[in-house]
């Protein structure tokens, strides 16, 4: 014969162990809540534990918890803290070499601010400002001149820059198709 083990009654009867489950919790709860706890030993050696006194129960003296008052209230009253403001390019890296014929440079960029009650980007172009402020992470330059040139996004809060992304230079190469002389 086997010797009894928790483990085989629970496996057989997993109902029980969710029974035992909801007991200690409703326990664990009631006690949390409960001024008094009486404590007394049965017949068999059981030790029990309730909030109702009983003749052969004695009083068990629970440490108090002090919760602050106004835990609560300052939680409330103050705002969220937002992580510092960012803006990054994804697209082109910098140094990157770009084989474009068109003079296309597709720019991507990546920030923490959601760009809704006057969050904008803006982009410059060798130091010079390019198209207006927009709210999409994505721009499109056209008819680029082939060679050198610096990017980079500030992020705007109500027209005022808050946090810029660091400079990078990309290098533009376009074909170019040299007429024949006339000789």
């Amino acid at each position: 014969m086997y010797p009894f083990v928790a483990h085989d009654l629970f496996m057989k009867n997993p109902f029980l162990l969710l029974i035992l489950t909801l007991s200690a919790s409703a326990f664990i709860s009631s006690a949390a809540f409960a001024t008094n706890i009486y404590s007394w030993t049965d017949e068999n050696g059981i030790v029990h534990f309730s909030d109702k006194p009983t003749e052969q129960g004695t009083k068990i003296q629970l440490p108090t918890t002090h919760t602050p008052s106004n835990l609560t209230t300052s939680t409330q009253s103050e705002p969220p803290s937002l992580p510092h403001p960012f803006v990054r390019l994804l697209s082109p890296l910098n140094e990157e070499t770009l084989r474009q014929n068109e003079g296309r440079i597709t720019i991507q960029a990546i920030t923490n601010r959601e760009l809704i009650d006057g969050h904008q980007l803006r982009l410059k172009l060798n130091g010079q400002v390019q198209k207006s402020t927009q709210t999409q992470l994505q721009w499109t330059l056209d008819n680029i001149d082939r060679g050198e040139h610096t990017l980079q996004l500030q992020l705007l809060d109500q027209r005022k820059v808050i946090a810029f992304s660091k400079s990078i230079t990309v290098y533009l190469h376009r074909a170019r198709i040299q007429k024949k002389q006339k000789s």
